[in-house]
């Protein structure tokens, strides 16, 4: 199916917990699940960063997606999101520019958004320009080649069944050449990236196996870039990692902490 045929006109479909509990007012001996193990994919929808959540930590999982519970927003999270909707605000500007064939992106054209995009995002925390410029500028070194006019999508909502799965994603770009890319930024660090963001957004967006679709993170920390064609063996993967992983969610019954990353959890005052 063409990526145009793809909206987000049904985005919002999905049912969100009846019951959001601010955590200041949460307290573990009351802890009910808005959501059951069984039910929780069935009534909502999967993600990526849902079955990772998981993935790297049980307990966080149950108390956001099960029990409803709002997980404050960290510093690296907001910072990331900052940065994401620069890059989106500037580029689809640009895109949407009436001469964008003679269009460059500088420096510059993506930092005169940056004030917005705090607002945006809901001016969490004091955050420094230069600090973000330099991601900015490793940005702009891995698309020094960026050409806007095979800049198809940015900041694309997806939704899809797969396997009787309502799997939803959103997508950082996607480029029209001579194969499609589909591009995810990456403001942290590239310890734990795996393929199956990747590779479940082109299941998501209907994508063959013939060589014609390529996927990359692009690590604005670092300034590197990781890429690959989609190929019958990642879509193989890839499903067989989202079914493991929903079945093994669907039959939980106790919800484990992992303890390594309790340090940088935003959950961490209430989850004994």
């Amino acid at each position: 199916m063409p990526l145009e045929n793809y909206n987000s006109a049904n985005s919002n479909k999905y049912k969100k917990p009846s019951i959001i509990v601010n955590i200041e007012k949460y307290g573990l001996k009351g802890a009910s699940w808005v959501f059951s193990p069984e039910n929780v994919f069935r009534e909502n929808y999967v993600s990526y960063s849902r079955l990772n959540t998981y993935q790297t930590c049980p307990k966080r999982f149950e108390l956001v997606y099960l029990c409803g519970i709002d997980e404050p927003t960290s510093k690296a999270a907001y910072f990331g999101s900052v940065v994401h909707r620069m890059l989106d605000l500037s580029i689809r500007d640009q895109i949407n520019f009436e001469s964008k064939q003679n269009s460059i992106i500088s420096v510059d054209t993506i930092m005169s958004y940056f004030f917005k995009a705090q607002q945006i995002e809901g001016n969490k925390y004091l955050l420094l320009e230069n600090e973000i410029k330099d991601y900015i500028v490793r940005f702009l070194i891995l698309n020094k080649d960026i050409n806007l006019l095979k800049t198809n999508k940015t900041e694309y909502e997806v939704s899809k069944k797969i396997a009787g799965y309502n799997v939803k994603c959103v997508i950082d770009r996607i480029d029209k050449g001579e194969y499609v890319t589909v591009i995810d930024y990456k403001t942290g660090n590239k310890d734990y990236i795996t393929k199956n963001q990747l590779n479940l957004y082109a299941l998501a967006i209907g994508a063959d196996t013939n060589n014609n679709y390529k996927l990359q993170y692009q690590f604005l920390k670092t300034g590197e870039q990781i890429s690959w064609f989609f190929s019958k063996q990642d879509s193989d993967d890839t499903l067989e990692w989202m079914h493991s992983t929903i079945h093994k969610i669907e039959n939980a019954s106790y919800f484990p902490k992992n303890l390594k990353l309790c340090r940088w959890c935003g959950l961490k005052s209430i989850c004994k």
